[in-house]
């Protein structure tokens, strides 16, 4: 990538220089689509505000890639279920970062998007904007809460291999 100046950069180094989000038609999804699409649209704007979130995001999917591989190993008896406490610390580690931003990111936007949402009704629609992880947890900085909660759901994980 070209960057100011005429000089060469890095995609990541970019991140937080120029915040574009374009909504399309088609982006219908970000409100009413499946839930990967809504974590995708906050995935892509966050990143776009933030190099950490974007380093965090990056490292979790990584760690995440490799706990599904060895949950697949597991399913098919090829790995013991006591490999899984070193993974499930790693994902939760990143995992905790990425929720953290996600909600504080909602929490920023909410108040703004109900100013806008009553300017553009007149007042007649009461719109609201919630973060709910899958993992039900409240506190993003108890990591070993987010643990137990991770590992309660192991023979799910391994069931299904992911």
């Amino acid at each position: 990538m070209v960057g100011p100046f005429g000089r060469s950069m890095r995609v990541s180094d970019a991140v937080g220089t120029f915040a574009i989000v374009f909504i399309l038609p088609e982006d219908v999804n970000i409100t009413s689509g499946s839930p990967r699409s809504h974590r995708n649209f906050l995935d892509i704007y966050i990143s776009q505000l933030s190099q950490t979130y974007l380093r965090s995001l990056i490292e979790y999917q990584k760690v995440l890639k490799q706990r599904n591989a060895l949950l697949k190993k597991i399913k098919e008896k090829n790995a013991e279920i006591a490999q899984l406490d070193a993974w499930d610390e790693g994902v939760i580690q990143w995992a905790l970062e990425v929720m953290k931003a996600r909600s504080e990111f909602i929490d920023e936007i909410t108040p703004k998007v109900k100013s806008i949402s009553t300017k553009l009704s007149g007042a007649l629609d009461d719109i609201a904007i919630a973060y709910k992880p899958k993992m039900r947890i409240s506190d993003f900085t108890d990591r070993e809460s987010a643990v137990d909660t991770l590992r309660a759901g192991r023979g799910r994980d391994i069931r299904i291999g992911a």
